[in-house]
């Protein structure tokens, strides 16, 4: 089997798989047995790869809530920071930009938007802001005033610039990379009944389209003039979701 050699290949360097950690994430119909030294590998549902979850079926939703748990862990350990009086707004949004926010949206180029998932990040981020301005629950303050007063964008909105930022890099690469590969590849065959699940790809369709742009020959041209494509995907969309709470 493919694991027995690329055993014997890694143990020519002095590398060693370690069975009992390595675990097996099947995205066949028909899963099989792996083995590797007459140990059959375990199969899990999903497990964590680069501090980001890995599913079988490639859903990031179940992403979302582990990065909301992990920055919301984040958050609590700078209480003290938040509940200074010593300390301006200001410098309290900056530490928040730096220490919560990049724990927040790890990995966010490659999530699919729903408005589902960006509720919740964006909810998060309520709570957090409301904290940091030192606000009880019986002070009554629409999100709107709070942003203004904060001067903080959405971060869904932060995370679909990053998301066009990083299909912008991808689209300039060489076409025989592996990324560029991925982002261009439409799968054959048919599809499972049902509704369609949300998806990158589809993500990408949707919001060009809010943008005038309905395939990837279109971004791939665009793509090319980097200022052009800056200010185009940084733009505010035109559709629902440019709505902010």
């Amino acid at each position: 089997m493919k694991t027995n050699l690329l055993q014997n290949i890694s143990g020519q360097i002095g590398l060693q798989i370690n069975t009992t950690k390595t675990k097996i994430v099947d995205l066949t119909s028909s899963p099989e047995n792996i083995q590797l030294k007459n140990y059959t590998l375990e199969k899990v549902k999903s497990f964590t790869y680069l501090g980001s979850m890995m599913s079988s079926t490639g859903d990031t939703a179940p992403e979302i809530p582990h990065r909301i748990a992990l920055a919301s862990s984040a958050f609590n350990k700078l209480s003290n920071i938040w509940k200074s009086n010593s300390l301006s707004k200001h410098l309290k949004l900056k530490i928040f930009n730096s220490c919560v926010i990049p724990v927040l949206t790890y990995g966010c180029e490659s999530w699919k938007a729903t408005k589902a998932l960006e509720r919740k990040l964006d909810n998060f981020e309520n709570k957090c802001l409301r904290r940091i301005l030192n606000l009880k629950w019986s002070d009554f303050r629409p999100n709107t005033q709070i942003r203004q007063e904060t001067k903080q964008e959405n971060v869904s909105n932060f995370i679909r610039k990053r998301r066009w930022n990083y299909i912008g890099h991808t689209l300039r690469m060489d076409e025989r990379r592996l990324p560029y590969q991925s982002l261009i590849w439409t799968p054959e065959g048919k599809r499972k009944r049902g509704r369609p699940r949300e998806t990158l790809r589809r993500t990408i369709t949707r919001e060009g389209s809010t943008m005038g742009l309905v395939n990837i020959k279109d971004l791939k041209q665009i793509a090319t003039n980097r200022e052009t494509w800056r200010a185009m995907t940084y733009a505010p969309p035109t559709g629902p979701r440019g709505k902010t709470n």
